[in-house]
């Protein structure tokens, strides 16, 4: 081994981390196996081939959460890393493992791979877990089984360069990871079988597959980086980056990579100090049932377009376009599409929105182009509806029948669709296509002379209101099913009157950052919330120590979220700002070792909340303590959706009242978890109280207090002196300090 060691570090000086992995997986791989024996021939070979897997797709959904469908994503990250790696370096090719026009096993896509010669698989994939704090980008390769042991070389040294170059856009970097079967191996020389199919199925055909997971769909943070086409493309630049940056891709003459840029939208209102302290009013004494300034954020209503853009994001869905069509009163031709592809009026729409949004073109453009070329899928003209041709693509008035996508079988109206888009596009803009050309007149056009529906007339069709007709369909769409863009700001502005110094904030539990305008009103950011009513908790802690033992918080105040009319209302509820007091921490000291949070509310203020009346106009029905590991709460985001959270009740109306201590001017509460092994003394929770608060009609609102963070032994550490020597507490105490040291 000392031979091989002085091998290694002799190539690991000399040799590009490429060569170097290719190196070691033919070192290793004498005695094991190959990754396959062909790995020396495909390095050096003329044409690198990397399969790009865009994963699920083809009715395949994936995870969705926060406006962001994973099977859509997946498609235009892949597409924009192929294109990237294609058109911008020399000595490589990128492919597609699938059209995304049916589902596919993961065995069918690496063989897929294979037939195309490739040498690696990157799966594109987006994330998404229970617990919403989860968050960051991944990248799962092949085991360290002995097997074909070059494969998890060439994958965690590849996958450890895509996540170094994710995690420099602002992606927290989860690490590379792998995942092995219990109890099936590989064939000699042997090892677990990988449990990802990707990986498997790959390694077993001589390659090596790895997926990447880009960011969490269910996490808000996350979706910032996959919200439209704009941010999935960037993300798929990125993968191109690193890949070319690992193989040692030169560019091709005169190209330049694509510069990435930033993924989160500017602010709204310039600031020239980026953490500015919100200077305090006088502001108060309040009674309970006071409330602050009301202060409304109007949102820009869904409105119509007088010539709408053709390339950007959608303002419609899929189930807009198909209502649109549904109201035409037409029938949809299913006799004449199921057998190209399309058997219902919801297959076209959709088939439509992903060729659309693939290359970037609007998908209500497509749409309205598409309706009104063919009269609602009635035809009638020149062009038959066999043709698969909806937008008249080389018909002329003189009678011209134009192209035929026919030929494509059951492909044949989605390649009707990918001409009418590209056909678009070369109209619209002078960028390169994502798929292969399919448009026979693409050539034909000036590139970019017509970057607006406006723009068609007289171009695409004679008709001298042919640009109207087409925006009077696209507004009709819009305003009867539009959505705002994915991912657009909507920063509410709230009072920060009797506020002082830079509070944490936290919309409905979940910390979220904030900025002062000039005028002094905070604004958060609730793009990723529904239209519904929310809260808003400012939380001034005693200290900004590092030590989050240290830290207790001294003050909440709280805003009430609601919205109508097109904006989005938010008011300082004076009575309910400290709701939840924190009094305080401890542990148990008999039996089982346990941990309890001490929390006090104002006597005057549950009197309002437990009376006929009610404190605006609502009533308290449960308050408690939410528990967790530390290691599953980011930024103190510990609410009922955390993973592995226990909820401990103290009030219950109508059935429980456990009051801990109680003096004139607050009822202090507490719950005791049990349950603890004196190993797990060592390790931090974190523990929340909250209210659920109800009103006459069975709404519910959840209201969090501030999150603090300690641990059984820290506490017991606390306490060392606090017990007569000798005594059973004394004991019980000091058992928990010395298993914690």
């Amino acid at each position: 081994m000392d031979a091989l060691n002085a091998i290694f570090v002799s190539a690991r000086r000399s040799l590009p981390a490429r060569v170097l992995a290719l190196f070691l997986a033919l070192l290793l791989a004498v005695p094991f196996g190959c990754f396959g024996l062909s790995a020396p021939e495909k390095a050096y070979a003329q044409e690198l081939i990397i399969a790009i897997d865009p994963g699920h797709g083809g009715g395949e959904a994936g995870a969705y959460g926060h406006g962001i469908a994973e099977e859509y994503a997946n498609w235009l990250i892949a597409n924009a890393c192929m294109n990237e790696l294609n058109t911008k370096y020399e000595g490589v090719r990128a492919v597609l493992t699938h059209d995304n026009t049916k589902v596919m096993g993961r065995e069918e896509r690496i063989l897929s791979a294979k037939a195309q010669g490739a040498y690696m698989v990157v799966s594109m994939h987006c994330n998404s877990a229970e617990n919403a704090s989860a968050h960051g980008c991944e990248v799962w390769v092949p085991n360290n089984s002995a097997y074909n042991y070059g494969a998890y070389v060439e994958g965690y040294n590849l996958g450890k360069r895509m996540m170094q170059e994710l995690e420099s856009l602002g992606l927290y970097n989860r690490g590379v990871r792998t995942r092995s079967q219990d109890n099936n191996y590989y064939p000699e020389p042997g090892g677990p079988c990988d449990y990802l199919g990707i990986n498997y199925w790959a390694r077993v055909n001589d390659m090596c597959g790895i997926i990447v997971e880009h960011a969490f769909v269910s996490n808000y943070d996350d979706c910032w980086f996959l919200c439209g086409v704009e941010h999935c493309t960037k993300l798929g630049w990125a993968d191109a980056h690193a890949i070319a940056d690992y193989y040692g891709l030169k560019l091709k003459p005169g190209a330049v990579p694509e510069a990435i840029g930033p993924f989160r939208p500017e602010e709204p209102t310039p600031d020239p100090d980026p953490t500015p302290d919100p200077q305090p009013e006088v502001d108060g004494p309040h009674a309970i049932t006071d409330k602050g300034e009301t202060v409304y954020t109007q949102i820009e209503a869904t409105s119509k377009e007088d010539d709408p853009a053709i390339m950007g994001a959608s303002r419609t869905t899929v189930d807009a376009m198909v209502a649109r069509y549904s109201r035409s009163g037409h029938s949809y031709p299913s006799n004449v599409y199921t057998q190209y592809g399309a058997a219902s009026i919801e297959d076209f729409c959709r088939i439509l929105w992903e060729e659309a949004t693939a290359e970037g073109v609007r998908p209500e453009v497509v749409f309205s182009q598409s309706m009104n070329e063919t009269g609602w899928l009635g035809f009638g003209g020149a062009v038959s509806p066999y043709q698969c041709n909806f937008a008249g693509i080389g018909a002329v008035d003189s009678g011209g029948a134009g192209a035929d996508f026919s030929s494509y079988g059951a492909n044949a109206v989605r390649m009707g669709l990918r001409a009418q888009v590209q056909h678009l596009k070369a109209y619209a803009c002078t960028d390169a296509l994502v798929n292969d050309c399919v448009d026979p007149r693409f050539n034909l056009v000036t590139r970019g002379v017509a970057p607006t529906v406006g723009g068609l007339t007289g171009r695409w069709a004679s008709n001298p209101r042919y640009g109207e007709l087409l925006t009077d369909i696209i507004n009709e769409i819009i305003e009867s099913g539009g959505t705002t863009v994915v991912g657009s700001p909507e920063y509410v502005r709230f009072s920060l009157k009797g506020v002082s110094g830079r509070p944490d904030i936290y919309v409905d539990g979940l910390p979220q950052p904030f900025r002062v305008d000039e005028n002094g009103y905070g604004l958060v950011n609730m793009s990723a919330l529904d239209r519904g009513a929310h809260t808003i908790v400012a939380v001034e802690y005693n200290t900004t120590s590092a030590d989050p033992h240290a830290v207790y918080p001294v003050s909440t105040k709280l805003w009430m979220v609601s919205f109508g009319n097109g904006a989005y209302e938010v008011t300082r509820h004076y009575g309910l700002d400290n709701l939840l007091q924190y009094e305080g921490s401890s542990i148990r000291v008999t039996s089982t070792p346990g941990i309890r949070l001490i929390t006090g509310m104002s006597q005057e203020v549950k009197g309002a909340l437990t009376s006929d009346d009610g404190l605006y106009t609502m009533y308290l029905k449960e308050s408690g303590t939410l528990l967790a590991w530390s290691s599953n709460v980011d930024d103190g985001d510990l609410t009922f959706d955390t993973l592995g959270v226990s909820r401990g009740k103290a009030y219950i109306r109508g059935y429980q009242d456990p009051i801990f201590r109680e003096d004139e001017t607050s009822s202090q509460y507490t719950n005791v978890l049990v349950g603890f092994s004196v190993e797990q003394c060592r390790a931090d929770l974190s523990m929340r109280p909250y209210v659920i608060l109800t009103n006459k009609y069975g709404y519910e609102l959840v209201v969090y207090g501030a999150t603090v963070q300690r641990s059984i032994g820290y506490i017991a550490q606390q306490n060392a002196n606090a017990f007569e020597v000798g005594t059973s507490a004394y004991q019980f105490v000091h058992t928990i300090i010395d298993a914690c040291q």
